[in-house]
């Protein structure tokens, strides 16, 4: 599957989209599918490094 990513905090640049392992899942456990997500400022500082 593909994620965007970042492996260090700081500006947009570190943001990298990549391939990505698809996680294993148990039996009792459902794998979701996501088309589209928001963001929020939350995220932003989070990869600002706040």
């Amino acid at each position: 599957m593909k994620a965007t990513v970042f492996k260090e905090h700081g500006s947009v640049d570190n943001l990298v989209y990549t391939d990505f392992a698809e996680p294993e899942i148990s039996p009792s456990e459902v794998l979701v599918k996501v088309k589209a997500c928001g963001i929020n400022h939350l995220d932003i500082w989070v990869r600002e490094g706040i």
